[in-house]
């Protein structure tokens, strides 16, 4: 069993609703049988709650995608509390840590992997969301490629994570031919994306998570 935790700001005032299509997104695998899928959403995603959660988890490989709001230093609810920082950075040992948040890529990221985060793949620099909500299903696929298809193939993170980048590319060449401003939205998200982690944990698969 892949034991997956999804945190998820679905209460945010503006793009709640964004985070909450990008649970979905994932959670749609939940009938898979080899997947466990624990949520922290928007009303019990909080330091206190996580730090309490994922001691449950972090004894075996474990999965953790956080889809809300980020800064440099971590993971949060808009101007409520930051529920992954460097404080609790030490929790994630043994995870593959997945995020859709801004900026977290740049230091957290180091932070979680210098504690024993097997592989991170996340954002250096603002996550963009299209400004016409067409486009948000193309922009959810796009940024949660490498994670779905983690639990549905058994390529490695790396793989995946290059995958991501190519089929991105892909939706960026389509998306131009009809919103350019949209596209270069995409562009600059596809430029921010990072993996971060030892070269033989991003070689890493979804069966060295199955336990």
């Amino acid at each position: 069993m892949i034991s997956t935790i999804i945190a998820y700001d679905n209460a945010d005032f503006e793009i709640g609703d964004y985070f909450n299509r990008s649970y979905l997104h994932v959670e749609e695998l939940k009938n898979q049988t080899t997947i466990s899928i624990t949520e922290l959403n928007g009303d019990n995603c909080f330091e206190t709650n996580i730090n309490s959660q994922i001691p449950l988890f972090n004894q075996n490989p474990f999965i953790f995608v956080g889809l809300s709001h980020g800064t440099d230093d971590g993971l949060s609810l808009r101007g409520v509390d930051y529920y992954v920082k460097e404080n609790n950075a030490n929790l994630f040992s043994n995870s593959f840590f997945y995020s859709t948040a801004c900026h977290i890529g740049r230091c957290l990221g180091k932070i979680l992997v210098s504690y024993d985060c097997k592989c991170f793949i996340g954002y250096k620099e603002v996550s963009e969301v299209p400004l016409v909500a067409a486009y948000e299903d193309l922009f959810i696929e796009c940024e949660l490629h490498a994670i779905k298809n983690f639990f549905l193939t058994t390529k490695s993170i790396q793989v995946l994570y290059d995958e991501m980048i190519a089929f991105t590319d892909e939706k960026i060449i389509e998306l131009a031919n009809v919103d350019v401003l949209e596209a270069m939205a995409l562009i600059r998200n596809r430029d921010y994306m990072v993996i971060i982690g030892k070269e033989d944990n991003k070689q890493l698969t979804r069966l060295d998570f199955d336990v």
